[in-house]
């Protein structure tokens, strides 16, 4: 396959592919971990503990909730910053059997196959995880489905992994393969005997 596809960016697209990012990369087991390392040290301090447990519980809430605001704010601030230095914010992707090439006014990215980890696919956006901190934006609109199996089915080749936070209403675009069981990313769903 050798496709090219012209997609054009606006900012709105980059914030959102920065807030999925954080939303996906932070998770809620984080947040889930902070709220009872806080009920442990309100039950610590309520039942007479007044050493140093309690105060260290909260601080560690505290810089956790920190470095979740400051990740979220990095990611925002270069989507915003790369948005803005865009002259054309047109960027054109070519789709090989070999590669995946980005190019735009700021310049190229070409990334193997066997380069990208994973693949984070949402309504709007597929997020192509270069590195488990760095990502590649795939807008969705006008791409056809024959395209997007492609590259699922390249990544999936090449040892990558196929995240879906997509629930299976959703009217995203769907890998033809994958439209019994999306929400899985093609692990069979439970079947009840």
């Amino acid at each position: 396959m050798d496709v090219e596809i012209r997609q054009r960016f606006t900012r709105e697209t980059g914030l959102q592919a920065a807030n999925l990012f954080c939303r996906r990369y932070i998770g809620y087991v984080g947040f889930i971990a902070c709220a009872v390392v806080l009920q442990s040290a309100g039950y610590l301090w309520y039942s007479g503990t007044r050493n140093w447990m309690p105060v260290t519980f909260v601080a560690v809430v505290a810089l956790y909730a920190a470095m979740t605001v400051a990740l979220w704010l990095t990611y925002r601030r270069r989507s915003v910053t790369t948005f803005a230095a865009m002259s054309d914010p047109t960027v054109t992707y070519r789709i090989t059997d070999a590669t995946i090439r980005a190019t735009s006014v700021l310049g190229h990215s070409e990334i193997p196959w066997s380069g990208l980890l994973a693949i984070w696919r949402f309504p709007t956006v597929w997020l192509l995880l270069v590195r488990k901190d760095q990502y590649v934006t795939f807008p969705l609109p006008g791409v056809q489905p024959e395209v997007l199996a492609f590259i699922a089915t390249q990544v999936r080749a090449h040892g990558g992994r196929i995240r879906c936070p997509v629930p299976p209403e959703s009217e995203s675009p769907v890998l033809p393969e994958d439209r019994a069981f999306d929400w899985t990313c093609g692990l069979a769903p439970y079947q009840k005997a």
